[in-house]
């Protein structure tokens, strides 16, 4: 009811102080009437705040369920990208191929018109003429081995011009195939491209009609609140879960790590932990500046607790790395993994996003050790003029 509260408390507290007023100063007969004329006033005003209330929530739902198509969309789309790349990369090779046999057989064409040249200088004379003539018959001998030798190596090179044409035919056959797969993903991709712009300018849409309800810092505190303890639920459930799950191979032990963990995207730190925010609540992790749909890496082995939408933080993917360490990725544009999933370091998880109602986007990353929060950058390598990578 913060909403409502802040939009019609001052107008309940008037109707409260009126209906006071006339019940001591007005006659029984006037004050039963304005009586019930306040009440009915209350009574309206009340429904209106939960109405705004209902259509807050309502909101936020949409709200959810475009951002989840939304990654699910981007993840598709990143798909069908690399699809496209490997065909490219198979028509390239076809192409490579197709020149290949191009140049082979141009040769061949060429050698054989050299040994057709030379098979004529040896003379217009038959076999059988030479034979008859007796003024060459100390070189019969050798004649008769030149002939048989050029007509062996043309009916050779007539053969492998064959198989060249074969092969040459069968590539061009490929390519023509490799080159309609690859149009035929081009236009999916064009099709989900604009379904996802579609949904972006939805979202757009949903997100201010829900800032317009959320203006003052009071509303908006008390929301990060709820927020805040929602994932703080999440994060037990999840840790309780995760008891009976099977461990990972990690190597170095993560408490060793302090100050030597890679950061799990390559941005700019614009908000720090213990930083206060607008709200007036604290940052509990951290905030990267980075290009939307930008690749975010495991920052150590584990194994994904939660992959989901969450209220405040959008699509969220917590990771548990041992009894007492876990990583928290919010913000996200799309999830590269879902719960049960094992990762290594390094391995991409998420992209980039403004999930969760953000205006720019970003990554909002976080560890916590018992359950508690802790600054990652004093675990993660040091930034460089705010500029972690």
């Amino acid at each position: 009811m913060i909403l409502g509260d802040r939009l019609y408390g001052p107008a309940i507290r008037l109707a409260i102080g009126l209906l006071a007023f006339f019940c001591f100063s007005s006659s029984s007969g006037d004050t039963r009437q304005d009586l019930s004329a306040l009440e009915s006033k209350i009574q309206t005003l009340r429904q209106q705040m939960s109405n705004l209330d209902s259509k807050r929530e309502s909101l936020e739902n949409e709200l959810a369920e475009i951002e989840k198509q939304t990654g699910n969309l981007t993840k598709k789309i990143r798909r069908l990208k690399d699809q496209s790349n490997q065909i490219k990369k198979r028509k390239q090779e076809l192409e490579e191929k197709l020149a290949e046999e191009k140049a082979a057989l141009a040769q061949l064409k060429s050698q054989l018109a050299k040994n057709i040249r030379a098979a004529y200088s040896l003379g217009r004379q038959e076999p059988l003429k030479l034979l008859l003539n007796q003024n060459q018959a100390s070189s019969l001998s050798r004649m008769f081995t030149y002939y048989r030798y050029f007509n062996r190596a043309r009916l050779a090179e007539i053969e492998q011009a064959k198989q060249h044409l074969n092969t040459f035919q069968t590539v061009t056959e490929k390519l023509a195939q490799e080159e309609s797969h690859l149009q035929s993903v081009l236009e999916q991709l064009n099709r989900e491209k604009a379904t996802l712009d579609q949904l972006r300018k939805s979202r757009k849409i949903v997100l201010s009609k829900i800032k317009t309800k959320l203006k003052t810092r009071k509303a908006r505190l008390a929301h990060l609140h709820r927020d805040k303890q929602n994932l703080e639920k999440i994060i037990q459930k999840s840790r309780q879960a995760a008891r009976f799950l099977p461990p990972v191979d990690q190597g170095k032990p993560f408490r060793r790590l302090r100050g030597q963990l890679h950061w799990p995207v390559k941005g700019k730190l614009v908000a720090h932990f213990g930083n206060r925010r607008s709200s007036g609540s604290t940052w509990e992790g951290v905030v990267i500046q980075a290009p939307e749909g930008s690749p975010v890496r495991a920052i150590y082995p584990g194994r994904v607790i939660f992959a989901d939408w969450l209220k405040g933080y959008g699509l969220l993917l917590i990771i548990k790395h041992d009894n007492q360490f876990m990583s928290i990725y919010a913000f996200n544009q799309s999830l590269m993994k879902t719960v049960g999933d094992t990762v290594a370091a390094g391995e991409i998880i998420a992209t980039v996003g403004r999930s969760g109602g953000r205006a720019s986007p970003g990554l909002y990353f976080a560890i916590r050790k018992g359950g508690k929060p802790v600054n990652p950058e004093r675990w993660c390598k040091k930034a460089k003029r705010g500029r972690v990578s």
